[in-house]
């Protein structure tokens, strides 16, 4: 059995909205996937953060996690949040098993939840935000060898037309970018050669193809959507690195990146 599936510990911290709920990973294993069962609503998940030794790899919304699970076609139900590390619908076994998130011994990894506000109706009806995590993980690895991540970035949309962000960290490996704006083609270039170059229309098209589910608002920039998450992840390294969406509407926007970072040794 390669997976196991298990119930942790209990949150710590304050209780009630507008709060913000720890747990404490053990280390050992490699972890898969964190489902987090909870009684609120999507937006109410304003933060999901995940730090390793201090350095946070993770930074998202609860309605970006259910947002993704929907591009990524998969059954959902209400008040359950996925947060993939690894990614299960991958076609190999070296590629769910080498994007997962390695812990070492002496590693100290804090998974943090943020709650909104209380609607009226939780007011009203005395509603307690409630959380519990179930993880997958698999058997331990001796070296963490790539660590994943998924953060948000704003990128300056002060005008219409074609923007560009070349700013990005050059060196990991990009598996997805969901850009979240009314973007009308996406060009990517590294080494100022054209890595990528599609009208939304077209690139929603390949997406679903592919069997994926593009979602309303994003335009979903998907090196992997073969399955394969590291043979096609887009490297980044290079001399230059530019994305340069085309904009209908003016206005800064936000991308979540999801990625892979080489381990220095």
């Amino acid at each position: 059995m390669r997976y196991h599936r298990q119930e942790l510990n209990d949150f710590s911290g304050p209780s009630g909205f507008a709060k913000t709920k720890t747990l404490h990973l053990d280390t050992g294993p490699v972890y898969h996937e964190l489902q987090l069962f909870t009684n609120v609503n999507n937006d109410q998940i304003e933060q999901v953060e995940i730090k390793v030794n201090g350095d946070a790899i993770y930074d998202i919304t609860g309605q970006f996690l259910r947002d993704l699970e929907k591009y990524k076609n998969r059954y959902q139900a209400a008040g359950i949040f996925i947060v993939p590390f690894s990614d299960l619908t991958a076609r190999t076994q070296d590629g769910q098993h080498m994007t997962g998130l390695v812990t070492l011994p002496g590693d100290n990894i804090t998974v943090k939840v943020k709650f909104a506000a209380a609607t009226a109706d939780q007011t009203t009806n005395n509603i307690v935000p409630d959380v519990t995590a179930v993880a997958i993980t698999g058997d331990s690895v001796p070296v963490r060898e790539l660590m994943p991540r998924m953060y948000r970035e704003t990128i300056d949309g002060g005008k219409t037309g074609k923007v560009s962000f070349k700013t990005f960290d050059r060196g990991p490996r990009i598996r997805r970018a969901h850009l979240i704006a009314d973007i009308e083609r996406l060009e990517i270039k590294r080494d100022k050669k054209v890595r990528f170059d599609l009208t939304k229309v077209q690139n929603n098209f390949a997406l679903r193809h592919d069997g994926l589910v593009p979602v309303d608002g994003y335009y979903h920039f998907d090196p992997v959507q073969t399955r394969f998450m590291l043979a096609d992840s887009l490297q980044t390294a290079g001399n230059s690195f530019e994305i340069n969406p085309t904009l209908n509407t003016v206005g800064d926007f936000e991308v979540v990146f999801e990625v892979l970072e080489r381990v220095a040794a």
